[in-house]
Parts: structure tokens; sequence; C-alpha cells
């Protein structure tokens, strides 16, 4: 049979020995792979279930059944949208603005729902129109449309003016304390609002330099304290100079090197004064410019710190 078919090929195609028996090798490959699926359903062992295995899908299929219900997308086994109107349930009037998940529940509304309600109203939203509801996700233009004369919004009219409260005598508002400047720590500094790690230490070391603070403006002086950042300090702290005394330095004793570590003189300024001191000596804040070591500015900038 097998030399029969060969020559047929050859004798009808034209193909030769070998073509002829690829092409039967093929039809027959052909065969058993068509043949394989049928022959699987007779041999393939039958699944055996165990009683517990039994009773875990009966139990996932009743909760995936629960999971719909709750959820209203289906009921009776159809889809939402295809339930006969007879089978709807009946709804309540509502308020979406004010009403907990319960209570929206039980006007009608699915859980999921109820449940975006409140997750929109936490997050700051309102619904100012009934229309509004008809936008939220997950609700559908049919159920909308049952849900709409059920909703209750307030209205102006509606609204009731709360009553004002009157006290007999009004309680004055305590003044928040001022943290002063020259006395205050790093941390104490870092409690104003705006104020940071860095500018609190930059405050206290800009302080150390000068021998404290004599009026707030010099905190414009301190490196990252741009007008934004001085005006929310400036209304926070106050320089009191009277329970922390500016440390001031005497012009009849002080040296070279301690003068001229004063943020406000350089050592080249400081030379000049010390010399014109040893000339004519230093007694009150116009020889400060007589010695051509300051202008007017900077000796009136400097004279607070310095005693004649």
């Amino acid at each position: 049979m097998w030399r029969k078919l060969i020559n047929l090929l050859r004798d009808e195609y034209g193909y030769s020995a070998s073509q002829a028996r690829g092409v039967i090798a093929l039809f027959g490959l052909i065969i058993i792979i068509l043949l394989i699926p049928a022959a699987w359903s007779l041999i393939k062992p039958k699944l055996v279930y165990h009683e517990s295995e039994k009773k875990l899908i009966e139990g996932d299929r009743q909760a995936l059944e629960a999971f719909f219900k709750e959820s209203g997308a289906y009921k009776s086994g159809k889809p939402d949208n295809f339930r006969n109107e007879k089978e709807q349930k009946k709804f309540y009037p509502f308020n979406p603005n004010r009403d907990s998940r319960d209570a929206l529940v039980n006007a009608g509304l699915p859980t999921y729902l109820a449940e975006r309600i409140l997750k929109y109203r936490e997050k700051g939203g309102k619904f100012k129109k009934a229309d509004d509801l008809g936008k939220l996700y997950g609700m559908s233009p049919g159920l909308f449309a049952q849900l709409k004369p059920f909703i209750r919004l307030e209205t102006p009219d509606t609204v009731s003016a709360k009553p004002e409260l009157k006290s007999a005598k009004a309680m004055p508002a305590k003044p928040i304390p001022l943290v002063n400047l020259n006395m205050a720590d790093t941390i104490l500094l870092e409690s104003l609002r705006g104020v940071g790690a860095k500018t609190a230490s930059r405050i206290v070391r800009y302080r150390d330099r000068l021998g404290g603070f004599h009026n707030l403006n010099q905190l414009k002086e301190i490196f990252g304290i741009d007008s934004t950042m001085f005006s929310a300090i400036r209304t926070q702290c106050e320089v009191d100079t009277v329970t922390s005394p500016i440390r001031k330095i005497s012009m009849s004793e002080v040296e070279l090197d301690a003068l001229s570590l004063h943020p406000y003189i350089s050592r080249r300024q400081a030379g000049i004064l010390l010399a014109w001191r040893r000339q004519r000596g230093i007694k009150n804040g116009n020889d400060l410019i007589l010695s051509k070591a300051l202008s007017a500015e900077e000796a009136k900038r400097l004279e607070p710190y310095l005693i004649f």
C-alpha cells in the first residue's frame, strides 16, 4: 500500500520518490494532530475533589455572588442595565452632602457609590446641584435618572441661619509673646515661622560678632535673610537692650585685633582709628569721622557699640 501511494503521487503530480514520501508523512502528521483532542478526552484522568476542596469552591462561589449583589452590578443573574423596571429597588430622599454611608445605602444607593460620595466629600468636594451627582464615577445614566427625583440639596432658603452667640463680656485675645533676639538660642529661633536651623545658627553667630542687636533692621545684614523672610520674622521678635544690654567696646583700651573683629569695621579702618587715638585721643563719635577712618554713615552704625 505504501508503494502504491508513492507511485500514485509520482504518476499524478510528477513528484520524485522522496517528495512523495514527504507528502504522505505530512498528511499523516496532520491527521494525528486532529485526532489528539478526541483521544485526550478519552484518556484524561477525571478530577476528584476532596470534601474540603468542594467546600472552598462553594464558598468562593457564594462570596462572588455576594460581591455582585452588594455592588449592585448584578441582580438575579442579570446586569443592572438590563433589569426589568418592575424589579428595581425603591429609593428614598437623601442628601449627598450630609448623609452617612449607611443612610445613603438605605436610601437605595449601591454601596460602592455611597463610599465614593463619602470619599468625594472627604477631599473637600460638594454637590451644588443634582446633576453634579450624575458626573460621579460609576454612576450610570439609568441609575441617575431613578435617583434624581430623590436628591435633596440645601438651598439658601432651607439652610437655617445659626444664632449668633453673644457673650456677656468679650474676652480679649492674649498677645503672642515676642522673642528677644538678644537672648534667644537657636532652638527658640527655629520656632519662629520661616526660620530654619541654618538661619537660626547664622543669627546667633552674627549677634555674637556684633555684641548684640540694637534694632531689628540688622537682621537684613545676615546672609540668607531676604525681604520676604525679614517681613515674616520681624512680627515675631523684638530687640530688648534693657534686659540684654549690648556688649560695648572701650575706645580708650581696645587693641587692633579686638577692634577689627567687629563686622562694622575693617582692620585698615581700625588701624587708622587707633593711630588717631594715640595722637589726639577719641572722645566722641565725631572723632570717628574726623579721623577719616569712617564715613558719617559708618560711624553712626558703629557708635552704639562703642564707649568713649
